[in-house]
């Protein structure tokens, strides 16, 4: 369901972006595969796809649904499987990065990092409000085709292995967030809405473009 260039974020009403469209399902071609999804009902969902911004020296990185929200136990355990997939990758000779890196200021590297929260539009948030893992993985655009294709496949080699080695505690997780989540349905829970910005100092070590380590501060927003 990666279109590519052919159909762009900004699109007329009668041709969305099918990368987008998990929540809405404007397209055919979405609600086939929400069907698929609801009748599969997979414990593990991966997107591959290939970076479209920032010149990062990462072969790969990986963003992990649910992160900052869900259940405690699904979230740990998704935290563990990239972890595990992390670890693996490096010690083939990749440089993978845990989420996806986005500049504050692009012509300040050292002003930090963004992390924020995707929406469920996208694939890997989407698996997370059903209670499920999401994992993003994009593999680096200014790299060869050749390295490209063998990074692809070396991540989803590590990502099906911890998969299996993790895959009891992650059926645990989710089986039990959806109790959690049917227990929460009968109930009336009141919510305050607060905008928050909070800069979060973290130590990273990341390589940009022209080569230069930069330890930056990650500022989630």
């Amino acid at each position: 369901l990666n279109p590519g260039t052919a159909c762009p974020f900004t699109v007329k009403s009668t041709m969305p972006h099918l990368n987008r469209d998990w929540m809405l399902a404007q397209t055919r071609e979405m609600k086939s595969m929400l069907s698929l999804i609801n009748e599969w009902n997979p414990a593990v969902t991966i997107d591959l796809h290939v970076t479209d911004g920032l010149r990062f020296r990462h072969d790969v990185s990986l963003t992990v649904s649910p992160e900052f929200g869900g259940e405690a136990e699904l979230t740990q355990s998704a935290q563990a499987l990239l972890n595990q997939t992390l670890t693996s990758l490096g010690q083939i000779g990749h440089h993978p990065i845990g989420f996806y890196p986005r500049l504050l200021d692009k012509e300040d590297p050292k002003a930090g990092l963004i992390l924020d929260v995707d929406t469920p539009r996208n694939s890997h948030t989407y698996a997370g409000i059903r209670n499920r893992i999401g994992i993003l993985v994009e593999d680096y655009a200014w790299e060869s085709y050749p390295l490209r294709v063998k990074t692809c496949l070396d991540t989803i080699d590590a990502l099906l292995k911890s998969i299996e080695s993790h895959s009891i505690e992650i059926l645990k997780a989710e089986s039990n967030a959806d109790e959690l989540s049917k227990a929460k349905g009968a109930a009336l829970i009141r919510l305050t809405l607060r905008w928050m910005y909070h800069k979060q100092k973290l130590r990273a070590r990341w390589s940009i473009f022209w080569d230069t380590n930069t330890t930056s501060s990650i500022r989630p927003q």
